[in-house]
């Protein structure tokens, strides 16, 4: 019996490097299982519109998929098939394109095969309609585009936005992997994750953020929303540098909030329940709620202590605020584990 769990343990063991070496090697490709006789052949196409596109729709399932900006007249797309086993299915209706996966019912698992399949779209530079993506499992990558709206959801696979203006609103929705943007404008942004992180780096929207994160970490720098800015991580920390904008929300059921250089023009409100909530050279046009459940409340907070009507409680922990009702704007800070300390500037 020890022998039979010994060999078990090897053969686990061996089945969980091969699954590490086969995403070395092969992170930017994607492995197809078929049946069938002969080898599995993968055939390279190129479709070409032969006119004006302004909507494209994009449905893919393993595939990773690049959107980019190039030097053509009209959109291109260049994919890769093996014939009656894994093809797609292209369509030009008027200024409309679609691009959807077609399912083959003699599918099953039995020959391999290896070999970059990424999609790869390229639009004119003069493109400037819309773009949805949705994928089962591969990454998403839209590049230096100008769009009217944008959509990525993915069930399984990373999404990445860098250096793209969008009139409209923009929308992401990831299942497993990160969400990251880069150079971003656009309307209302929102970014939604299950399994994996979002991070935005010099982003602005001339509407409103919306993120949240079920498991992974938010991170923001440099980012500027005109209406209001929520940020939300159920197990992870939170993290903004160098955000302006309205009225703040943020929420971590399970990591730290940090703010370094943080403007809300209207109100803010931080509630942590496992971590603490830590600042520096915060500005806040009008009321502030700070409540930590385990762990402290400190920082630096631009203004007069007179400014607020303050009502601060510990129950473990010290604490350097005076509770007042002096002030125009209202503060409340509690802490249920942890201390409070404040400094104005």
């Amino acid at each position: 019996m020890k022998k039979v769990t010994l060999i078990a343990i090897i053969c686990c063991l061996a089945g969980l490097f091969l699954m590490l070496m086969t995403f070395i090697f092969f992170k930017n490709k994607s492995i197809q299982l078929w049946s069938g006789k002969g080898g599995t052949q993968f055939v390279e196409k190129t479709f070409e519109c032969s006119g004006k596109i302004d909507d494209i729709d994009i449905d893919i399932t393993s595939d990773p998929v690049k959107v980019v900006k190039g030097n053509v007249s009209t959109v291109k797309v260049e994919y890769v098939e093996v014939p009656g086993r894994f093809e797609y299915e292209i369509d030009e209706s008027g200024s409309k394109l679609s691009i959807k996966y077609k399912k083959i019912k003699n599918f099953s698992l039995i020959t391999i095969g290896i070999n970059d399949t990424t999609m790869l779209v390229t639009v004119p530079k003069d493109y400037d309609g819309k773009l949805k993506i949705k994928s089962s499992s591969g990454s998403i990558r839209m590049e230096d585009l100008s769009l009217t709206s944008a959509e990525a959801v993915n069930t399984s696979g990373s999404i990445r936005i860098t250096k793209c203006d969008v009139k409209d609103d923009i929308y992401t929705k990831n299942s497993s992997g990160s969400i990251n943007f880069s150079g971003v404008t656009g309307a209302d942004i929102t970014a939604t994750n299950t399994s994996g992180g979002v991070r935005m780096e010099n982003v602005k929207a001339s509407g409103k953020i919306e993120v949240e994160s079920s498991s992974g970490s938010v991170r923001f720098d440099d980012v500027k929303a005109e209406d209001n800015f929520s940020a939300k991580a159920t197990s992870g920390s939170v993290k903004l540098e160098k955000v302006k904008c309205n009225d703040l929300t943020l929420k971590s059921n399970s990591g730290s909030i940090r703010l370094n250089d943080v403007k809300a023009e209207g109100s803010l409100e931080a509630k942590n329940s496992s971590g603490g909530i830590h600042f520096d050279a915060l500005e806040v046009g009008k009321d502030i709620s700070l409540s930590a459940t385990s762990g402290s409340v400190s920082g630096t907070l631009i203004g007069s202590e007179d400014d607020y009507s303050i009502i601060s409680k510990t129950s473990s922990g010290s604490n350097n605020l005076t509770d007042s009702r002096n002030g125009s704007k209202s503060m409340d800070v509690t802490t249920t584990s942890g201390s409070i300390k404040i400094q104005f500037d």
